[in-house]
C-alpha cells in the first residue's frame, strides 16, 4: 500500500513527456519586483559615499558637434577652472555650458550638500536632439534642405577624494 502511494506521488505532471517536471530558474529563485529594485537602489545610493550632482540642458539650438569641442576642454577639470575656461572660450556653446555648469554646482550644494571646493567635472556629454528641417530656395524652382540641429547636454559633478 505504501509503495503504491509513493508511485502516485512520483507521477509525471506532463503525461506527454513521461517524466517529472523540473522547476524553471524563475520558479526556483523568485525575481524581485520593480518596487523592490527601486527601494534597493535608493538604499544603495544613500549608503554610497560617492555622490554626484547632475544638470541637463535640453533642446539647445547648437549642433552637437560644436558643443562636443567645448565639452572636451572641461572634462575632468575642477569646477572653478572649468568655469574660467568656459568664460574665456570664444565659442557659441560656451555661454549655455557655463550656465549649465553653474546649475550643476548649485544642485550639488543644495541637493547633495557637497563641498564646492572639491568638485570636478566627472562626466560631460552631448546627445543629438530633434533636427529642425527647413528649405532654402535655389534655382529652377528647386529647394535645398537645411538641417538645424539641436543638442541635449549633461554635466555630472563629483567630489574629489581627499588624500590623507
Amino acid at each position: 500500500m505504501e509503495a503504491r502511494l509513493e508511485q502516485e506521488e512520483r507521477k509525471p505532471t506532463n503525461p506527454e513527456k513521461g517524466r517529472e517536471r523540473k522547476l524553471t530558474r524563475s520558479e526556483k529563485e523568485r525575481t524581485p519586483t520593480r518596487s523592490e529594485l527601486t527601494r534597493a537602489a535608493k538604499a544603495e545610493k544613500k549608503a554610497n559615499p560617492l555622490r554626484e550632482a547632475k544638470a541637463h540642458l535640453k533642446y539647445v539650438r547648437i549642433s552637437p558637434r560644436k558643443v562636443q569641442v567645448v565639452l572636451d576642454l572641461i572634462r575632468g577639470k575642477e569646477v572653478e577652472l572649468a568655469g574660467a575656461i568656459l568664460k574665456h572660450t570664444p565659442k557659441s556653446a560656451s555661454l549655455p555650458l557655463l550656465k549649465l555648469l553653474k546649475s550643476a554646482q548649485a544642485n550639488s550644494k543644495e541637493n547633495h550638500s557637497m563641498d564646492p571646493d572639491n568638485l570636478y567635472v566627472a562626466q560631460c556629454f552631448v546627445t543629438p536632439g530633434p533636427i529642425l528641417k527647413r528649405m532654402r530656395p535655389v534655382s529652377k524652382g528647386r529647394g535645398f534642405r537645411i538641417l538645424k540641429r539641436t543638442s541635449h547636454v549633461t554635466i555630472v559633478l563629483k567630489e574629489r577624494e581627499l588624500e590623507s
